[in-house]
């Protein structure tokens, strides 16, 4: 089995997908998985990260989350003198309300060697990496209903193209890691 295949199924399907063994009934397999698709989940998850000073949010588009699930967002910070006070706090809304708040109370020890504005940029690039461009057509799926908005061009296309690598290039640089646009080179003495 290709390995970028199985991450890239499990990125698509936010980590739910099933192999089917040679010769196995097929229907049982089809069955959980269907399961799993039809529960309820959270939508639409908004993440404000109110500490008084500009944040990325890692990854930018929350994924559904069912229940049982686990969701892990990172807030990269650019501003190296931000003191975490009893004024901060993480909320996290829908479209149509709050469903909660986390403040902080205590200030953390924390330990500055980096590990989780890595994993934080590491998450961020692979989203831009994966990113799909907006739609160039509106409307109807069908060809024959479909109209071209007015203002994307292949010149916009190219650029947002541009833009999305100068973004993953600048965060793999700035984080130490490796991205497809980007490589490191030893050099022993």
């Amino acid at each position: 089995m290709n390995h970028s295949l199985v991450k890239g199924l499990a990125r698509a399907t936010n980590g739910r997908f099933v192999f089917i063994p040679p010769k196995s009934n097929v229907d049982v397999y089809v069955g959980e998985q269907l399961q799993k698709a039809l529960q309820s989940c959270i939508t639409y998850i908004k993440v404000k990260w109110n500490f008084g000073t500009e944040v990325m949010s890692a990854p930018t588009k929350m994924p559904p989350v069912y229940v049982n699930d686990r969701l892990i967002a990172y807030a990269l910070v650019n501003d190296t003198m931000l003191v975490f006070n009893h004024n901060s706090s993480v909320e996290l809304n829908t479209d149509r309300s709050q469903i909660g708040q986390a403040k902080i109370d205590s200030i953390p020890k924390v330990v500055i060697n980096g590990t989780i504005a890595r994993l934080a940029a590491k998450a961020l690039i692979l989203e831009l990496q994966h990113s799909k461009l907006k739609q160039t057509n509106v409307g109807s799926l069908q060809p024959r209903f479909q109209q071209d908005p007015p203002s994307t061009t292949p010149i916009m296309m190219t650029e947002e193209k541009e833009m999305t690598k100068k973004r993953i290039i600048d965060l793999s640089l700035k984080y130490q890691i490796l991205s497809l646009h980007t490589a490191v080179i030893g050099v022993e003495k």
